[in-house]
């Protein structure tokens, strides 16, 4: 085993006797979109400060830093969910229906917020697109039919 296959999938790395794991890697998320322009005007108070630092100054609001990781986070989370639901694989989180539309809808928002969507539709039509293609690395790594 290479340093490199550390970091694959069970299955690209040759461990048969483990179940495969998604590849985040090769997921394109939206979130990849996204620049420091759009975060300086969207968090204007955490970028534009003169000589402070102004993350975690107010405990009561949501920092750029907290709302960035909680949207790659949920990305990734419902990337994982779909590729373990396509291979019939243990959920990392068994999600209750009402807790999935709780991260789709944050999602949806963070994308609007964020100007990676011009609208829920569209955002959830890119969430769509990042389950699409975990679901299609789970048939690659399952040799499931399409």
């Amino acid at each position: 085993m290479t340093d490199n296959d550390k970091f694959r999938p069970h299955s690209a790395a040759g461990d048969s006797d483990l179940p495969p794991i998604i590849d985040l890697e090769r997921i394109d998320f939206p979130s990849d979109g996204l620049t420091i322009r759009t975060l300086r005007r969207t968090h204007i108070e955490d970028f534009d400060v003169h000589l402070t630092n102004s993350f975690f100054r107010n405990p009561d609001r949501w920092s750029a830093d907290a709302t960035i990781g909680l949207m790659i986070f949920t990305e990734r989370f419902l990337a994982t969910d779909a590729f373990e639901a396509a291979l019939g694989l243990p959920r990392t989180a068994d999600l209750s229906p009402d807790d999935r539309k709780a991260h789709f809808e944050e999602l949806e928002a963070f994308y609007i917020r964020y100007g990676l969507a011009e609208g829920p539709a569209a955002a959830r039509e890119k969430i769509r697109g990042i389950e699409r293609q975990a679901v299609e690395q789970a048939r690659l790594v399952g040799g499931l039919d399409r």
